[in-house]
């Protein structure tokens, strides 16, 4: 075999194996793999999109969620025909972002649908819920269709998009939705980025007032 001198191996930051984190985390692993037999969610990654799916949907009045691979991720009633996409972003992410893997045209075309919200759900931790980024823009469904015909076109290798969570807010109109306070969540986005520091109060809504 070739000894390769590629960039790849010069990338990473190996540090020792923390035993004293692993013996934490498989502790705590024990007991959610109990979770995964008794709900039959044996794939780690769809129980923990279902489990941030249905919290975002569940605070923003959706009653139902998918658990199928297509499709969006919630719908607000059997009878409703609203349709929500849910994202979910560190908030100790380098940027904090919704995604968008393998987006179809007819996704695209759907987010020019006035059925269709999207949710961006930011998180402090695997279980803490800080805010949600929610709400619709038809230039989202314009902006994701000219992403598709590029990656169709063959100028990449993968159709990826990203939405950042500033330009939802400023570009496209969405507010921010919290369980906390008002200005415990300013103030956390403004540590993030002064750009934040244009962010009205009346963008950021209390979930209990939400209709």
């Amino acid at each position: 075999m070739n000894d390769k001198q590629l960039e790849i191996f010069k990338k990473g930051n190996y540090r020792k194996i923390d035993n004293k984190f692993l013996c934490k985390t498989l502790e705590v692993s024990k007991k959610i793999s109990e979770i995964q037999k008794e709900f039959d969610k044996m794939d780690m990654d769809t129980l923990l999109n279902e489990f941030h799916d249905s919290l975002t949907g569940r605070y923003l009045n959706y009653e139902l969620v998918n658990i199928d691979k297509h499709g969006f991720d919630c719908k607000r009633s059997i009878d409703d025909n609203v349709f929500l996409e849910v994202k979910s972003a560190s908030f100790y992410s380098s940027s904090i972002a919704a995604t968008f893997n393998d987006t179809t045209f007819e996704k695209a075309e759907a987010f020019m649908d006035k059925k269709v919200f999207l949710a961006l759900g930011v998180w402090s931790d695997i279980s803490n819920l800080l805010f949600i980024c929610y709400g619709q823009n038809i230039e989202i469904g314009k902006y994701l269709k000219t992403k598709v015909d590029y990656f169709k076109q063959g100028n990449t290798v993968r159709s990826t998009q990203s939405i950042s969570l500033s330009k939802l807010i400023f570009d496209y109109g969405f507010k921010i939705y919290t369980q906390y306070d008002k200005k415990y969540i300013y103030d956390l986005l403004i540590s993030k980025s002064s750009t934040f520091k244009k962010i009205n109060y009346d963008d950021i809504v209390d979930l209990k007032d939400l209709k």
